[in-house]
């Protein structure tokens, strides 16, 4: 296909990056990268200057059952392109809407139009676009489309459930994807699918609902596609993962940004391994049965003496001071002949410009070709990033080995290790530093874990 695709990461890996020393490097993977800056962030500045979003509820903005100018302003398409500094035009539906929102409290049962909150949709008022709209805008998304629905569905041949909102969003004759291609994008969110899988009815999942096959609307999702890849130079595939069958994993704005940024780290290094058993049980589960863990406290002692061996210049960067003088002191005790000729703790701060260019500067002099890193993920894996092509040597992202090989945190006992319980000793060691993070991050990598399982299994079930 011609257009690049970004796709939403449901699996995070620890990164063990490698950056670009030439003599290792593949010839396509020494191109140089723009590094962020205050002038240029990412790449995303430039092509959110011609975005669109094709959608459903979930781009349009609709909460509580409804959309209007406020909540249409919050959707997270809009989201995405206020972070790279871009306005997404969007049609702004006077209040209270189309149609109105529920009214709190629930159990009022009306929306804020003082409308009963089961009024057919078709009955419900519909407000027009505020002035100064002009259709078609960037968002281009409708409650409860389909795919077919964005492929066809007009204001003059709307989804009957949703016919009021098309007028409001599209021009006549338009469809979503008709829409989208008048407009010349640089870039397209594509959120699409949930209503198909789940038969979602305004909205709502209705439990007990049988799930649709995915051959029933999926060649469909591939004309969107395709369509899409002949009018835009990438393509943001938004609740489907790489593959149609996948199970939608929907997103903030936010979130989606950030995901983004770290899946591009991540698909640039050279390497990236899994170092936590919980990621070596799920790419087993998807058909890899010999993964096996990369454990950087158990593959940094290797490397260490494979250097000492041929003479292999090597540096350290990252821990803080106390930690950096331990791990060299004990890494010169067991490696004597090793040639340690860098060591650098950062501050705990984004460094300043000449901070930054002392570091490079030092690290290029060192003359080392193995660059140990220890910031933790996903920092280190962002600064190694960052640094590619500007440091003639191979990084290595270690996370915690500092601490562990220095002997100033304690490690999980092998048991636990092998029965995938080392964050549990974690956690009990620092709950203060890692609960905030274990609360937040490991439900919802189990929970989308075993959806992308799930969704795998049956895709091979529906091929």
């Amino acid at each position: 296909m011609n257009a690049r695709r970004l796709y939403s990461a449901v699996l995070a890996v620890a990164a063990l990056a490698a950056c670009a020393d030439n003599s290792l490097v593949p010839t396509e993977a020494r191109q140089p990268l723009a590094q962020a800056s205050p002038e240029l962030i990412s790449e995303g500045e430039g092509i959110f200057q011609r975005y669109v979003a094709i959608g459903t509820s979930i781009s349009m903005g609709v909460q509580s059952d409804g959309v209007y100018a406020a909540t249409q302003q919050t959707s997270w398409p809009a989201q995405l392109a206020r972070l790279a500094h871009r306005e997404l035009s969007l049609p702004l539906i006077q209040a209270p809407g189309c149609a109105a929102p529920f009214a709190a409290p629930l159990a009022s049962g009306v929306r804020t139009s003082g409308e009963g909150a089961g009024l057919a949709f078709s009955l419900r008022q519909c407000m027009p676009n505020e002035s100064g709209v002009v259709l078609p805008t960037g968002n281009v998304a409708i409650d409860g489309a389909r795919t077919g629905h964005a492929l066809t569905a007009t204001p003059e041949n709307p989804d009957p459930g949703h016919a009021s909102q098309y007028p409001r969003v599209l021009a006549p004759g338009q469809s979503q994807v008709t829409a989208m291609e008048a407009q010349n994008p640089k870039v397209v969110s594509v959120e699409l699918g949930g209503n198909d899988i789940l038969g979602a009815s305004h909205g709502f999942y209705l439990p007990g609902i049988n799930v649709v096959p995915v051959s029933a609307w999926e060649p469909q999702y591939r004309q969107v596609v395709a369509r899409v890849d002949a009018a835009a130079k990438h393509a943001v595939l938004v609740g489907l993962l790489n593959d149609v069958r996948s199970f939608p994993a929907f997103r903030t704005g936010a979130e989606f940004w950030g995901a983004l940024r770290y899946a591009d780290v991540l698909e640039q290094a050279d390497v990236v391994t899994s170092d936590g058993m919980p990621l070596v049980w799920m790419l087993r589960g998807l058909g890899l049965p010999d993964a096996s863990r990369v454990y950087g406290p158990d593959l940094t002692p290797e490397i260490l003496a494979a250097a000492e061996r041929d003479g292999i210049p090597v540096g350290f960067y990252g821990g803080t001071e106390h930690v950096l003088t331990r791990l060299l002191s004990k890494v010169q005790q067991q490696y004597p002949n090793l040639r340690i000729q860098f060591s650098e703790a950062p501050p705990f701060r984004a460094p300043t410009p000449e901070e930054e260019r002392r570091t490079v500067h030092t690290i290029l002099r060192s003359d080392i070709r193995i660059l140990f890193v220890g910031l933790g993920s996903t920092k280190q894996d962002q600064w190694m990033h960052a640094h590619r092509g500007k440091i003639d040597c191979v990084m290595l992202g270690i996370g915690a080995a500092f601490d562990f090989l220095a002997g100033a945190k304690p490690q999980a006992p092998r048991w636990m290790q092998r029965s995938g319980l080392e964050w549990l000793f974690r956690l009990v060691t620092e709950p203060r530093r890692l609960g905030r993070r274990y609360l937040k991050h490991n439900p919802r990598f189990a929970m989308l874990a075993l959806a992308q399982l799930i969704g795998n299994r049956w895709g091979k079930t529906n091929r």
